[in-house]
């Protein structure tokens, strides 16, 4: 019973960071898209519309311009620990945020939040950025 007491904490937790997430981090205007599993794939659905949150992979947001720093998005998501490298030109940050819960295995460190921030834009991705940046 406290096992599946935990489990829906956890799965609370989980979907009440993905509500609130593109809150705390997208200026105004801007949109966050849901990455639902679609079969052996994914589909996407805008933010805000109503999706199953059993069926939600992640959540990409895409700012355009130089209106949010990778460093700002950060701080908002309370990151503990982060890893930078370099993409195509591109500083790529893998993070941990303890506001976000669960994450998933990148190189040995649990993730839970990439973050790529380009000269005119930046994406975030929870857990990771799906699709191609």
């Amino acid at each position: 019973m406290k096992i599946k007491l935990l489990l829906a904490i956890i799965v609370l937790v989980a979907a009440m960071a993905l509500i609130c997430a593109p809150t705390l981090l997208l200026p105004e205007g801007e949109a966050a898209e849901i990455y639902l599993k679609a079969g052996s794939g994914y589909e996407i659905a805008p933010a805000g519309s109503g999706v199953n949150f059993a069926d939600v992979l992640g959540m990409r947001l895409n700012v355009a311009g130089n209106t949010l720093s990778a460093q700002e998005v950060m701080r908002k998501l309370h990151v503990v620990r982060q890893r930078r490298s370099d993409i195509e030109g591109k500083a790529c940050y893998y993070a941990y945020s303890p506001l976000l819960g669960a994450g998933v295995d990148v190189g040995g460190q649990i993730v839970n939040v990439q973050i790529v921030q380009g000269e005119n834009c930046l994406i975030v991705g929870i857990p990771l950025i799906m699709g191609s940046y």
